[in-house]
């Protein structure tokens, strides 16, 4: 039934599922024919596969074939992988926890070996976390506690492995959603596994354990609704979750501190690009968020804060380092709340503070809690700063690429738009420095500039 004429395949040949499935029903027949098993078969398929690697079978077709077998047929299956599961037929795709085949053997295994089958999960639980949950409900059904405990471990290990996080990890450190990087994936399982960890701690008299593991829950199921839309974002639900649940100060504050951290980190505009660059760790939605979690700080303290820092602010950009991106997201904030997108300065919103740069999923909430506590002439107090020193942003014509100045009349504009006299001021400067840049001033031209 493999047999294929003489010309080369080079990509492979993937046979789609109707002629997957015509295939497997020829080779039954002939099987039958010759009064032999079920098992026999299922040798027979996985030789061909073997032998002719070019050709790859639909994957879900060959499983649905198998199991829609009489239950006598799929009993003789199990037996016979069960037996041969070590050799070299089978071993490679068993131990695959990726191989139609090793779904097909889990789900025959379960149906008809229970034993067996609770005992090839544990061993796969490093290849799929997910493995574990199954043999953790059967431990907590029989109330042997201990061992579910160690199983939990394993099982979040096997976890973070799978994320490439090596750090060990506890309930009452860090928020597991924050240490996953506000995980995407499985969320339904991660709660399950939380929940059985609860559970667990809870029969086990771990008391200040099974408060974490509240929270944990309480961030995770913040972390996406039932629509899967991601709700980590919201921050008046996390500020909720850690007044609501009872833990002890330190537990609370290293679970506060991971969430504040990591949104602190997502919000932060990259700065990968630029090479050498001042780094800045202490910076405005750190302020913002302690602010709203700390009511002796508040409002006032955060405008102090934020005030202080853009009186701070050098002229240079180099000075200023990660400073200036962040500059740029407060700005375009604080134009989204007031002007709504709608910057008094167009030209200068488009080509300076770029606000398609700056996205991220919490950005409603940011903006709502801004709103709140940011002094009510902060974007005045920026606008300033921007009018002050943009002059000493504008791209230097002499590092243009290939002669493309489109940039730097592009810059000219928005300078304009903020600053009429540093820009007159600017072009006087490039009328001398860069008078035989012919392509520069007919950059200038096409943007409307009198040069």
């Amino acid at each position: 039934a493999f047999g294929l004429p003489d010309w080369e395949i080079i990509d492979g040949l993937d046979l789609e599922q109707q002629l997957t499935n015509c295939l497997l029903q020829w080779e039954w027949l002939t099987v039958q024919e010759q009064q032999q098993d079920a098992f026999y078969l299922t040798q027979k398929i996985r030789r061909h596969e073997e032998q002719f690697e070019e050709v790859q079978l639909d994957s879900d077709a060959t499983f649905d074939f198998f199991i829609q077998l009489p239950e006598a047929d799929q009993q003789s299956i199990v037996n016979g992988l069960i037996a041969e599961k070590e050799s070299s037929l089978w071993q490679p795709v068993l131990q695959d926890t990726y191989s139609h085949w090793y779904s097909f053997y889990l789900h025959l295994v379960e149906q008809y070996a229970p034993d067996l089958y609770l005992e090839h999960l544990r061993e796969t639980i490093p290849e799929r976390w997910q493995n574990g949950l199954p043999i953790i409900e059967t431990l907590l059904a029989q109330k042997n506690y201990k061992k579910s405990l160690v199983l939990i471990e394993e099982t979040l290990q096997a976890l973070l492995k799978s994320y490439r996080i090596d750090t060990v990890w506890t309930p009452e450190t860090s928020l597991l959603s924050t240490t996953l990087g506000f995980y995407e994936g499985d969320t339904q399982s991660v709660s399950k596994l939380l929940s059985y960890y609860q559970e667990t701690a809870e029969e086990l008299n771990q008391t200040e354990r099974v408060k974490a593991l509240e929270m944990q829950q309480l961030a995770m199921v913040a972390t996406r609704t039932a629509e899967g839309i991601a709700q980590w974002s919201n921050w008046s639900t996390m500020f909720q979750a850690f007044a609501e649940t009872s833990v002890s100060a330190s537990t609370q504050q290293a679970l506060f501190v991971s969430w504040r951290d990591y949104i602190a980190h997502r919000a932060k505009p990259s700065t990968w690009n630029q090479y050498g660059i001042k780094a800045v760790d202490n910076w405005w939605v750190l302020w913002l968020i302690d602010s709203v979690a700390d009511a002796q700080k508040g409002a006032n303290w955060f405008q102090q804060q934020i005030t202080q820092w853009i009186a701070e602010l050098p002229g240079d950009k180099i000075q200023l380092g990660e400073n200036y991106n962040i500059l740029r997201l407060l700005t375009k904030d604080l134009t989204e709340i007031q002007d709504n997108g709608n910057s008094s300065y167009p030209q200068f919103y488009e080509v300076v503070i770029r606000p398609k740069d700056f996205s991220t999923q919490d950005e409603q909430s940011r903006r709502e809690y801004l709103q709140q506590y940011a002094p009510v002439n902060l974007l005045e107090q920026v606008i300033n700063y921007w009018k002050t020193n943009l002059q000493e942003f504008v791209p230097q014509p002499e590092f243009a690429q290939k002669s493309d100045y489109t940039e730097h009349a592009h810059w000219m504009v928005a300078l304009k738009e903020l600053s009429p006299n540093d820009y007159q001021a600017l072009l006087e400067q490039w009328r001398v420095a860069h008078q035989r840049r012919r392509n520069l001033w007919k950059a200038m031209k096409q943007e409307g500039l009198i040069v």
